[in-house]
């Protein structure tokens, strides 16, 4: 991430040499240009991270937005891929395409002279450095699982690669290979933050009648890294059950995690399984697949010896015949710092406390970065109220000073998480309408963790200006830094911003509710969060994105204000005597009032129905009371209005038409009798009224009657499963009303990825083309009720999942003497938070096209899970050229032309979405062909495509769309001899 600096808080930095270039450190930047600009990206950054100048005023005309500077205004070296765009009136930003190079120190030049007049001779110049991170990389296998429980022969190895920066996903595929003897494993990735973390699955890993052993090569050769390694995996014989591995984790949450050869059995008893030197308190346990996690009933620390004992069973009713002795430690608790609750706002009162927890410490550096009142507009037109995006813009540090821990809390002990608290009093008197930063950080000297040798340290870089700048830790760079040291107490460079925490702070009394509609119509609700009474006569002004005021209003004896805007707004500020708070209104950040789904349903003319019936099922033969209610606030239509009924049957053949139906009361009843013979499926009741025509879908089955009731819920809609899991729970009652207590159930899934359906957005697509998908059934849960009759699971998405993922779900309890109840369900969840979709050109008849050597406009937008636009979003797009692709080889999955290397990069670029959660990318392509573009959201990784066609190899532009349906026919030879 880049960090934009006032002048007046540059320090310069001796920064070290590497890729064999001598770096200098940056010149003194003269006062005088000070005058000139504003803010500057300095220090340590991303590979792929921008370069910003803010100048001190508008030095680009309107019509250069989007536009490359003119040249010799900026140079940029070493050069560097990527092109320098004024991004407003007066910032100039280089975005690297794809990425700078790692471990280099980029020199900066501006001549100031091109840009202003009558500059004094020390300011027509200046020039800065920024430097990007040192290449390191590192592996963590996870080991060996076995996907599908019926094939235990087949396995899969699950690990992952960290790199310290940017790494292009076709270099980290470069890394890292995987052999079982002389067969290469074919390996699968997903990458995610910010491509510094890549997952890798190889799949095919063959156990056999003998032991085997899989070797993992990785080299960081190929990202300009020098770590490398062989790590050897073994895979156990077909039979073979037992532990493979035993890792413990210390902290807080201590805990063993014990992997298995085999997935084990989720329903035995463990008690006494695993004993422990120097504990007695015995284990909590949590079964997943072929690991074991083992969580100590009392604290535990420093070397353990932990004996599995024989006799734990796997899913096949094979059981472990030897004991294993495993030599642990239990890591001390590393120095470490996290807050306390959520949230912003103080409430005024006589203590504006903030709380926060520490371990491992004696003392902490404590920051605060003021926001200035008369900036705040501006810092939230980036921000939320927690934002820190470029806050050199809007403030600068107030005070910086060390405290001792024991003064906060003199009975705490350091050797537990305990909470402390910062009196911030003192800065809100001075100015009790700013926004303050509280920011606490802690150094070598304050921790209390014991380092088996005195280290000594050549710091070669001078200390970074604040607490949240210094990547290589609070003490700068120090010769032989390496990039593992980040995790070691030990070092210097544990003692970075990744450890430490903060949080920006509003002292107010008010509590604002704002909603808004879509014809600029505002309803305000203001309380005082104390007491939660109404406040009366609060003032509201409104602002625009442009921080414009666009009208103001004050609340009235209940609180509330209203008021109607001739535009969007995007601020609200509101103010009582002494108090005043502010509230973004931004869609994406809107608040669920409801985990259910409470948008409502579209009118027709004016009219709502709701069909209303007894049951879910009917067999045939089954007479159907069906009832129907109409909705008419707007009174439309005349009392008692008729309606018209239409029933089809399964074969969609119209089995009965009444007109004239008249309700009783608000009812309209819409009864029906099947025959005995009818045919099975669904039928359709279609009722009109008006201009307005309502319709529901019947089931009539031949059914086996059920014995027992089956309740599965997944939680209610809309589901969001971040952590590709959602927890399930499965009721079963007998008709009667006992619960079927101890039964066996089982539950199988079949999952299916749809797109989803956006508001506004049903011309996008969300999901990614390249990995379509779909499931075959697979058992999710398969053991006994407890006495309740009841059982919880844990349901997982496929590794897959993207879209919206339909979820259907078979559930069979069985009774003991061999017959079973059945229901089938379906859900639906959303395996993210964030989506990114694309809408691709096409041509006028709807179809998806380019024009060869034309301009085009891709439509690009990132919404969250409820449909909400995200503002601001930083995404990737490439456009790919594929081979052609004829009808033989249409198998509904494009995804095997990417790993067989047809897909060619043509373009790319990095775009970020503006106020509305939109963006626009202008492509163009000089061949003819079949594409793919894909864009991707740079932050969670996740990703949607589509393909479209360009041009043609028989047809130019101009003359396809007459000749497209012409037969073309072309001789062999030149002449033929008749008969």
């Amino acid at each position: 991430m880049y960090r934009l600096s006032f002048i007046g808080l540059i320090i310069s930095l001796l920064l070290f040499s590497a890729c064999g270039q001598k770096k200098q450190p940056p010149k003194p930047l003269p006062a005088d240009v000070q005058a000139y600009v504003y803010a500057f990206t300095q220090g340590v950054i991303s590979r792929t991270s921008p370069i910003r100048i803010q100048f001190a005023g508008q030095v680009a005309a309107e019509e250069e937005i989007g536009q490359a500077p003119a040249a010799g205004i900026v140079t940029l070296k070493p050069t560097a891929p990527g092109q320098w765009q004024w991004e407003d009136r007066q910032t100039l930003v280089f975005t690297p395409d794809p990425a700078l190079a790692a471990a280099t120190q980029y020199l900066v030049e501006v001549q100031l002279e091109r840009l202003f007049t009558n500059l004094p001779e020390s300011a027509r110049r200046f020039e800065f450095s920024v430097e990007t991170r040192q290449p390191y990389v590192s592996l963590r296998l996870e080991g060996l699982e076995t996907p599908d429980y019926d094939q235990r022969e087949q396995q899969i190895l699950r690990g992952s690669l960290r790199t310290s920066d940017f790494v292009e996903p076709k270099l980290v595929h470069q890394l890292l290979s995987v052999k079982q003897g002389r067969r290469n494993l074919s390996l699968s990735w997903s990458h995610e933050q910010n491509h510094t973390i890549h997952y890798f699955t190889a799949k095919g890993v063959s156990r056999g009648a003998r032991p085997g052993k899989l070797l993992v090569n990785w080299n960081g050769k190929a990202m300009g890294a020098a770590q490398s390694g062989t790590e050897e995996v073994e895979v156990p014989a077909l039979g073979d059950f037992k532990v493979v591995q035993a890792r413990a984790y210390g902290g807080s949450e201590a805990r063993i995690e014990i992997r298995f050869s085999d997935p084990l059995d989720p329903q035995q008893d463990l008690t006494g399984k695993l004993t422990m030197t120097n504990s007695s308190g015995g284990f909590r346990y949590i079964i997943d697949g072929a690991l074991l996690k083992a969580f100590p009933n009392n604290e535990v620390s420093g070397d353990q010896r932990l004996t599995i004992h024989t006799g734990i069973r796997n899913r096949y009713g094979e059981r472990t015949t030897k004991a294993s002795i495993w030599d642990l430690s239990f890591i001390a608790q590393k120095p470490q710092l996290r807050l306390v609750g959520h949230g912003n706002i103080l409430p005024g009162s006589s203590d504006l406390v903030f709380p926060f927890e520490a371990i491992g410490l004696q003392a902490v550096e404590v920051e605060i970065f003021k926001i200035f009142n008369n900036n705040i507009l501006q810092f939230l037109q980036y921000n939320t109220l927690d934002g820190d995006h470029e806050l050199y813009r809007v403030g600068k540090v107030e005070v910086r000073t060390t405290i001792p821990l024991s003064g906060l809390n003199p009975g705490a002990s350091q050797a537990n998480w305990e909470r402390y608290a910062l009196d911030l009093r003192q800065f809100f008197d001075l100015d009790p309408k700013a926004i303050y930063q509280v920011r606490i950080g802690f150094r070598r000297e304050h921790s209390l963790f014991a380092c088996s040798e005195d280290l000594s340290f050549d710091f070669t870089g001078q200390e970074p200006e604040d607490l949240m700048s210094g990547w290589y830790g609070l003490e700068g760079y120090y010769r032989n830094y390496d990039w593992s040291h980040r995790d070691d107490p030990c070092y210097p460079a544990y003692y970075n911003p990744d450890r430490f925490v903060q949080r920006n702070v509003l002292a107010s009394n008010m509590g604002l509710i704002v909603k808004g509609n879509e014809k600029q119509a505002y309803t305000v609700a203001v309380t005082d969060i104390r007491t939660t009474k109404p406040m009366v006569g609060a003032n509201l002004q409104f602002y625009s994105f442009q921080q414009q005021l666009l009208g103001e209003t004050s609340t009235d004896g209940d609180g509330l204000a209203r008021i109607q805007l001739d535009e969007p707004a995007y601020f609200v500020l509101g103010e009582t005597a002494g108090d005043q708070v502010y509230l973004r209104l931004d869609e994406g950040e809107a608040l669920s009032v409801s985990r259910y789904d409470v948008a409502g349903m579209t009118t027709q003319e004016g009219l709502k129905a709701y069909f209303y019936g007894e049951r879910g099922v009917w067999r045939p033969g089954d007479s159907v009371y069906l009832n129907f209610i109409l909705e008419d606030k707007q009174a439309t239509l005349p009392p008692n209005y008729p309606i018209q009924v239409e029933w089809r049957d399964a074969q969609g053949q119209v089995r009965l038409e009444r007109t004239g139906i008249v309700p009783e009361g608000v009812i309209y009843p819409l009864h029906f009798a099947t025959k005995a013979d009818d045919k099975t499926g669904i039928w359709t009741v279609k009722v009109r009224a008006g201009g307005a025509t309502f319709t529901r879908s019947l089931r009539v089955e031949t059914v086996k009657p059920n014995r027992i009731k089956i309740d599965l819920d997944l939680g209610p809609e809309p589901r969001l499963a971040t952590d590709g899991s959602l927890a399930a729970s499965l009721q079963a009652a007998w008709l009667h009303g006992a619960p079927a207590a101890g039964l066996k159930a089982q539950v199988e899934a079949e999952y299916k990825v749809q797109e989803p359906n956006f508001e506004g957005y049903q011309a996008y697509r969300f999901t990614d083309r390249e990995k379509a998908w779909r499931s075959s059934n697979m058992v999710v849960f398969d053991g006994k009720l407890d006495e309740r009759g009841a059982a919880s699971f844990s349901l997982r998405l496929p590794e897959q999942a993207q879209g919206l993922v339909d979820i259907r779900l078979r559930s069979r309890v069985f009774e003991k003497g061999g017959n079973f109840s059945t229901d089938v369900q379906s859900f639906s969840a959303y395996p993210t938070e964030r989506y990114v979709g694309l809408r691709v050109p096409q041509n006028r008849y709807g179809v998806p096209r380019l024009t060869v050597g034309k301009a085009a406009r891709v439509a690009l937008a990132a919404l969250n899970w409820q449909g909400k636009p995200l503002a601001r979003q930083e995404l990737a797009v490439e456009l790919f050229r594929l081979d052609w692709r004829w009808w033989w080889d249409d198998d509904g999955n494009g995804a095997r032309y990417n790993r067989s290397r047809n897909l060619q990069s043509v373009a790319k670029k990095r775009l970020s979405t503006d106020s509305e959660g939109r963006a626009n990318w202008q492509i163009e392509v000089a061949e003819w062909g079949r594409y793919l573009i894909r864009v991707c959201d740079i932050k969670t990784g996740y990703c949607a495509s589509d393909y479209v066609y360009a041009g043609s190899p028989w047809y130019n532009e101009q003359s396809y769309s007459e000749e497209a349906s012409m037969l073309q026919f072309q001789a062999d030879r030149d002449s033929y001899q008749v008969n």
